[in-house]
């Protein structure tokens, strides 16, 4: 045997299987349902805290501000209003 006809992968010592056009489309995620994406999910928020606190409270804090200046806004624009009608 040669080594181009037998596969041979470094981590095992027997030969590896040889796959089909079938066997690479998508197989692979067959089996896999939507609980399994969403425990996933949840698995890599749970391992990430820091990084996920970290970015909502970026997420928090750009929205505060937002909130504010639209408030002085529209106070700006409620009083420009009243002097205009006098």
């Amino acid at each position: 045997m040669t080594a181009a006809r037998t596969r041979v992968s470094r981590f095992r010592s027997s030969p590896m299987p040889k796959r089909t056009k079938k066997a690479r489309r998508g197989s692979a995620m067959k089996g896999y349902g939507l609980f399994y994406f969403v425990a996933e999910a949840f698995r890599g928020l749970r391992a990430n805290s820091l990084v996920n606190l970290l970015a909502v409270s970026t997420i928090t804090m750009a929205m505060v501000i937002v909130g504010f200046f639209l408030i002085v806004f529209l106070n700006l624009q409620a009083a420009v209003d009243t002097l205009v009608t006098l």
